[in-house]
């Protein structure tokens, strides 16, 4: 995979196998490239393939979802690319003091974290051989091992091989991100209408002292007998840690 949304269209297509009620939706021209450490020889294989496809689809910020037609009753997956919401007209920003949101609830999973991996594929000669990713060290490395069905096939070279064991650790370990999301809860009436899944957008709260943007990627409908609620989650900040989006005074 190197253009991100037309690599990745062609790996579901791939594997449809003959599916007539599932397709891939019309190639829009997105231009996002993989990019990465071992972006010259990405490949995907093994697992189920919507969990192979996510690091690709989040390493060019671009979102997928299955599309519904009832005229024809079949399904269409799409990948598509979310607008800027930050800035101008459209703007959207979800301000607990302003009340266009409530229940803001900040999480941050450090469970799984891991940052430095070691990986095992096997040579030709039946020898097994250990490459490693990752370039923390000390206290701030978190490794992580992984044993591969990586093997050095006829014709292909030594580094070519361990480039491939490279590049499955690479996208493993980019499933073991340290993770925040920020759940909110909205009008129902705006999802698909002011903002969609994608989209980026704003979100301040003097009651945590945090001002940043974050791409919402995902949304959660609960009924009880209170009532029902809609929330979204918006994730990682468009940033580096919450200490940078304190707000001033």
């Amino acid at each position: 995979i190197t253009t991100i949304e037309s690599g990745v269209y062609a790996m579901v297509n791939e594997n449809l196998r003959g599916l007539s009620r599932i397709s891939t939706a019309s190639v829009k021209g997105l231009t996002e490239k993989f990019s990465g450490e071992e972006a010259e020889d990405a490949i995907a294989y093994g697992g189920q393939l919507m969990d192979e496809i996510i690091p690709y689809v989040n390493n060019g910020d671009l979102g997928h979802r299955m599309v519904w037609d009832p005229s024809s009753l079949t399904w269409a997956f799409e990948i598509y690319k979310g607008e800027d919401l930050t800035s101008g007209i459209h703007a959207v920003a979800f301000a607990e003091e302003q009340g266009t949101c409530s229940d803001l609830v900040i999480n941050e999973d450090t469970s799984t974290f891991k940052n430095y991996a070691y990986v095992k594929y096997r040579l030709s000669d039946e020898t097994d051989a250990v490459a490693t990713v990752g370039t923390a060290s000390g206290d701030d490395r978190y490794e992580k091992w992984f044993d591969t069905a990586v093997l050095q096939e006829q014709d292909e070279t030594a580094d070519a091989c361990r480039k491939r064991a490279v590049a499955y650790a690479t996208m493993e370990l980019g499933k073991l991100i340290n993770r925040k999301s920020f759940n909110v809860t909205i009008d129902a009436s705006e999802l698909g209408t002011l903002y969609n899944i994608g989209d980026v957008v704003s979100c301040v709260s003097i009651r945590f002292g945090v001002s940043f943007h974050a791409r919402i990627t995902g949304v959660k409908y609960k009924m009880d007998a209170t009532g029902e609620k809609t929330e979204i989650i918006l994730g990682d900040p468009i940033l580096t840690a919450l200490g940078a989006f304190k707000l001033n005074g």
